[in-house]
Formats: structure tokens, sequence, C-alpha cells
């Protein structure tokens, strides 16, 4: 498309040549501003570092795939964006969003130079004091900033973020921090000297609280939390309406009840770890909790990778087939196991009851729905699935089974992957509101220690990342061994976490069949010379 039909003149093109000239010459080169940090470094640097690399990526994906992002758009504030990346963003929404012309290089110095003096009003949000140089006045240096920045995004190994929504989800959250930590120093600075924010004055403590306050909705609003604010009188607000924006318990763990009550249930707006050793019911577990949450009426999604969601969906169906016979019935039925209806070895007679409990699960009007993924167990499409999840189906609890067999085409290393994924999942449990149950190996050494009776501080319990249990708000840890697993027993912990704090271990009855897990009433479990004792709680020597 020609310059005039694009709404700008060639005659303007050249009525500052050297300008145009600089840019030119700027074609062939790239600015500093932009950085080369890799994904790997980046959790190493500054939040000021880490800013300006998720903010870079962001930009870079809107240049680089704008048509299919145009929709995206509205989650972007201008004050996001600074020094080169305003100016882009600017002319994205002018340009490609408002107009639908494509925005290449050409168009850009064009649209630099007729619009150089408007640009140069933006005080705000760029600092023109470091693009002066010599021979270069403060606008000339700039424009050529970002000719050389529009370049370096254009580049196609550029984009070091999986995805636009990643690089999205990492700004926010860092811009979030930076904007609060702002907010409290200048509200500090009110209670002692007068402040001015928005044509208002603030100071004393009730000045710095107002302040704080507006300052924080801003915050919300840029994650997402709050699209538009108003003041509200305390008499017109509808408390039972507003309760409905708490954390919705999803179950009260009656099969835990010490658990239940010091936890007060499971709840969305929580990310959960639940750690345990290689086949110790870190699956099994999950199922349960899944099951009990689809009974109370709220959506699943469960995602795994072990045996896919065939082998998910035949242990929910055998979870199922003892609720609804033995528990609802009381017709003391057999158990059957998930891996027999899997691999179609039930008998014909039982075949044919599991259908009609399967029949009720599935279709049972009062119960939540079962949403399982088909989607490559990697971290890049963590993003995604969660989003579909809960935006898509209105899923409440959402299981990531497991942390350590998460993959990534981006990073080859187990520890990156984790750390990658625990910032991601603290991040969505909130944006979302949902509880993201995360099952993960237990560490050896701790496997070991607990083995040998020696008593140790359990915090960071789980293999490959202590990442995991520091962003989690909600740590468990259920361990058994040879000799408790023979006897179908184990010790739940609740670990040190945002949530709660410990609590003594609770002897729990393992069902591997029905995939439960109980409370032992007053009851614990010693081991003695290799062997697993129960007592009485009454009868041990305390």
């Amino acid at each position: 498309m020609e310059l005039e039909e694009r709404g700008l003149s060639t005659s303007s093109m050249f009525e500052d040549k050297e300008l145009w000239e600089l840019m030119s010459e700027a074609e062939g080169t790239e600015s500093s501003y932009v950085s080369d940090i890799t994904p790997v470094e980046i959790g190493d640097k500054s939040p000021e570092v880490q800013l300006e690399y998720y903010e870079n990526q962001v930009m870079g994906y809107l240049l680089r795939d704008f048509d299919t992002l145009r929709g995206q758009m509205g989650r972007l504030q201008p004050d996001y964006f600074r020094n080169e990346n305003y100016v882009l963003y600017t002319m994205l929404r002018k340009v490609q969003m408002e107009r639908g012309l494509e925005l290449d290089l050409n168009y850009l110095k064009v649209y630099l130079q007729a619009n150089s003096s408007e640009i140069a009003q933006d005080s705000d949000r760029i600092q023109f004091d470091s693009y002066v140089s010599e021979g270069m006045t403060a606008i000339e240096g700039l424009v050529v900033s970002v000719v050389e920045v529009f370049q370096k995004y254009k580049n196609p190994t550029f984009l070091k973020e999986p995805s636009f929504e990643d690089a999205l989800t990492r700004f926010k959250l860092v811009y979030a921090k930076l904007a609060f930590n702002d907010s409290l120093q200048q509200a500090s600075i009110a209670l002692t000297n007068p402040i001015k924010a928005n044509r208002k004055s603030f100071f004393g403590v009730e000045g710095a609280l107002e302040f704080l306050s507006h300052k924080i909705n801003g915050i919300k609003a840029s994650l997402g939390k709050d699209k538009s604010f108003q003041l509200v009188s305390a008499s017109d607000i509808d408390f039972d309406e507003d309760d409905l924006k708490k954390p919705t318990l999803l179950t009260d763990l009656k099969y835990l009840p010490t658990l239940g009550e010091t936890i007060q249930g499971i709840r969305t707006n929580t990310f959960a770890v639940f750690a345990a050793p290689e086949k110790g019911m870190k699956s099994k577990f999950a199922v349960r909790l899944s099951h009990e949450i689809l009974l109370n009426g709220f959506n699943i999604c469960f995602w795994g990778k072990e045996g896919g969601a065939g082998k998910v969906m035949a242990e929910l169906r055998a979870t199922h087939f003892d609720y609804y016979y033995n528990v609802m019935r009381g017709q003391n039925y057999e158990k059957i196991s998930g891996s027999s209806i899997q691999y179609g070895t039930l008998d014909e007679s039982v075949a044919a009851l599991e259908k009609i409990s399967r029949m009720d699960l599935v279709e049972n009007a009062n119960y939540g729905k079962i949403y399982l993924p088909d989607y490559p167990f990697e971290l890049e499409y963590v993003d995604t699935v969660l989003r579909d999840a809960a935006e898509e189906k209105d899923c409440k609890f959402i299981v990531i089974d497991y942390a350590q067999a998460m993959d990534s085409k981006q990073y080859p290393d187990k520890k990156t992957i984790l750390e990658k994924l625990s910032v991601r999942l603290e991040t969505l449990k909130g944006l979302l509101d949902v509880c993201i149950w995360l099952p993960a190996q237990l560490a050896t050494d701790v496997i070991q220690d607990l083995g040998k009776g020696i008593h140790r501080e359990l915090r960071n319990v789980t293999a490959d990342s202590k990442e995991l249990t520091k962003s989690a708000d909600l740590n468990l840890m259920l361990y058994t061994n040879d000799a408790m697993s023979s006897k179908n027993l184990a010790r739940m912990y609740l670990l040190p976490s945002r949530l709660a704090g410990e609590m003594e271990p609770i002897a729990v009855f393992t069902d591997k069949v029905a995939n439960n897990v109980l409370e032992m009433k007053n009851q614990t479990i010693e081991v003695r010379d290799g062997d697993v004792v129960v007592l009485d709680v009454e009868d041990v020597n305390v």
C-alpha cells in the first residue's frame, strides 16, 4: 500500500532530511536498550531488569503477530510501557488497531518523522534525557532508537518466552510488585510530608491510607482483578453478594477431619503442593479429592501425564463405584480397581453394575463435570490449559499430575522447569480463582531420613526444586514405606506454608483400590524392628 493511501503524505517525508537520514542509518543497527538476557538468567536479575525483559517480550509478540493478538489489547494499559515501547504501543493502537494498517519499517519511519513533535510531549513515560548525545537531540535520539528496537523485535531469534500469555503474566506480576513497593514508599512519605497525585494532595495517616487505597486498586486492575472502581457507601453494599467474592469452599475433607479443621477445607485461590514418594498415592489422592469436589457440584480439570486421560477416568470410575454402591446404598460390594476398568478385566456382572455407576458419574446433574485436557504435558501449555479450564469450562479445581513429570521444549533441566511452573501457578490461582493441586515427588533425602526415624524440619521436601513448596499456599505430605504400605498405612503431614503452620502428623489408612485416604480415629502407628504396629493413642507412652 502506498504511503498516501495510508494517510501520510510523501511531501512531509523529507521536511527534516537530517532526521530521516539518521533513522535510515539506524536500520542496520540494534539498540542496547533491548536486553539479550535469557529466560534462564532472568530469575537472578533485579525486579527492574525483569520488568524491562518481560516488557520487551510482550511488545515483541505484539509486533510479530498483531492480527492474532489484537483481542488482547484490552488487557494492556499505556502505563505498562516506557520509552521506545511506549512509542510503539501508541503506534500500534493508532495505526493497526484503529486504522487496520500494517506497521512495517518504512511506515514506521514516516510516522515517527511526521509525529515527532507530538511524541515529544509524552514526557511522563519517556526519559528524554537518556537519548541526548553529541550531535543529536533527545527526540532525534529517541526515534532513532525506536527504529533500532523495532528491527530487533522483528528478528526471529528475539522472542525467548514460550508465548504471549507467558510473557504478559510474568510482566504483570513484576509490574505489580514494583508498583506496590513504590506505593508503600510514597505513602510513608505522606505520613510526614504532603505528596501530590492526580491533582490531589495527601497528608497524614488518613491521607496516606487514601493514597495507598487508590494505588492498590490500580495494581489490582493491572493484574486483572477488577475492571472498574467507584466510591460506594457502606449502607449500599450487599454483604451477601460481597461474601461471594471470598474463596469458595470446594470440600471440607470429611475423610480427614483433623486436617480439614486445621486448614478450613480446600478452597479456591489456592496453590497446593502434595508431596509423596514414588507410588505413594500422589495421583490416587488427587482422584479422591477430585471426586469429592465433583459430588459437591464443582467442575474439575484433571491434567495428567501418567496413563493419560484414560487412566484418570478409570480411577474416577473406580472411586465412584465404591461411593455409588457402598457409601450411598450400603450394599457392601467388593471394590474394583481403576486398572481393571481400564484394561476391561471386570466380570460381566460387575461390568454391568459399573456401567450404571459410570452413567451416574458423568450424567448426574447434581455433580460437576470432568474435563481431561488433550495437550502435551509441557510447561508451554500450562497457561492455555488452566485458562481454558477456568474461563471456558468454569473449573474450580485443577490437578496437574505431577510436577516432576512436566516437560518443556525450551528448558532442558528439571529445576528450571519447576521454578517457572511454580511462578505461573502462583499467579494463575488468584487470577482464575481456582484451586491448583500439584502432586510432587518427595525428595530422596527426605524419604531416607524419615525411613530412619530421623526428625528433620519439613519445609522444602520436593525433588529437583525447593521453589514448589516456597511458592505454594498449602503444602501437604503423605509418607509411607514398604512396611507401612504392606498394611495400607501412611502418615499425613501438614508442612509450614502461607495458609497454615505445622500440625502433628496423623495416621491414615490408604485404600489403594477406591483411592481413599482415611484418618484413623484415636490411633497412631509405629515402626518396630521393621514391622508396623497400630496403637491406641491412650496407650502410647508420651
